[in-house]
C-alpha cells in the first residue's frame, strides 16, 4: 500500500492531484467488521449466529480487524459466512457497519483512520 497509494497519486495529472487522496481497502471491507464481539450478538439474531467459535477465535487472533485475511478460505467475507447462517453482504455489512459506529472503526483501524484523517484535514 505504501507504494500503490503513492503511484496513485502520481498518476494524476498536476493540475489535479490535489483533489485525490488514494485509499485502497488493504484486505475486504467486511474485515472492518470485525470491531466490536458485543455487535455481532446484540445485531445477529441468536439462531443466525451460528459459528461462535470463529467469532471468538477472529477477535483474539487479530486486534486489528484490518489484518484479517490469511487466505480465500479465511478471508473476512468467508469468516463471516461461517459465522452468520445466510449471511449477506449487504444486509449484514450495513447493520453491522452501522451499529458499530465510524469512531470505533476508526479506533481499531489504523489505516483507514489515517485516511479518513486526511480527508478532514483538506480546507
Amino acid at each position: 500500500m505504501k507504494i500503490l497509494e503513492p503511484g496513485m497519486k502520481e498518476s494524476i495529472d498536476d493540475s489535479l492531484r490535489f483533489r485525490f487522496i488514494p485509499y485502497v481497502q488493504l484486505h475486504e471491507f467486511e474485515g472492518l467488521l470485525f470491531n466490536d464481539i458485543e455487535i455481532f450478538h446484540e445485531q445477529i439474531p441468536e439462531n443466525e449466529l451460528v459459528g461462535l467459535d470463529e467469532l471468538t477465535k477472529t477477535f483474539e487472533q487479530y486486534s486489528n480487524p484490518e489484518m484479517i485475511n490469511n487466505n480465500r478460505e479465511t478471508s473476512p467475507s468467508h469468516r463471516l459466512e461461517k459465522i452468520i447462517l445466510g449471511y449477506n453482504k449487504i444486509v449484514y455489512g450495513n447493520i453491522l457497519a452501522e451499529a458499530i459506529g465510524l469512531k470505533r472503526i476508526r479506533d481499531k483501524s489504523p489505516r483507514f483512520n489515517g485516511w479518513i484523517n486526511n480527508i478532514e484535514g483538506l480546507e
